[in-house]
């Protein structure tokens, strides 16, 4: 089944096959979004893409995979901290661009989120306050 190539997938890249673990993803999501399934699986397993096109330097891929994961969550956990680990690594990737205003915006977004869900001290929250004043120093 497609949920048990989602598991596939999440074992291969535990052995390292980060290629391997994109295709048996982007498969899985493929028949997930055909049987019209979009769950917050189909949304890690974005998220679990985008990673592996960041670290491959794609990051207009990787962007593109973290917004449809984010259109997901909205979708089915609007106020979650897993909505908030979507804007945080998407104001990464805008900042890595110099798309400062959506960088902060998206940061200051999972911040709100971040302290609304696990409070001013979890560690999403800590981590999205620090980079948001990080991001108040660019250009």
């Amino acid at each position: 089944s497609a949920k048990s190539r989602l598991n596939l997938a999440a074992l291969l890249l535990r052995l390292s096959d980060r290629e391997g673990a994109l295709r048996v993803w982007g498969e899985s999501v493929d028949i997930l979004l055909e049987l019209g399934d979009k769950s917050l699986d189909v949304a890690k397993a974005y998220n679990n893409m985008a990673t592996i096109e960041e670290e491959r330097g794609n990051d207009q891929q990787a962007l593109a995979l973290h917004t449809k994961a984010l259109e997901i969550k909205l979708s089915q956990a609007p106020q979650s901290l897993t909505v908030a680990d979507s804007l945080y690594n998407m104001s990464i990737l805008y900042h890595k661009h110099a798309r400062y205003g959506e960088a902060v915006d998206a940061c200051q977004r999972s911040l709100v989120l971040a302290v609304e869900c696990g409070g001013k001290d979890h560690p999403s929250a800590v981590e999205a306050r620090d980079f948001l004043r990080e991001l108040k120093g660019s250009p």
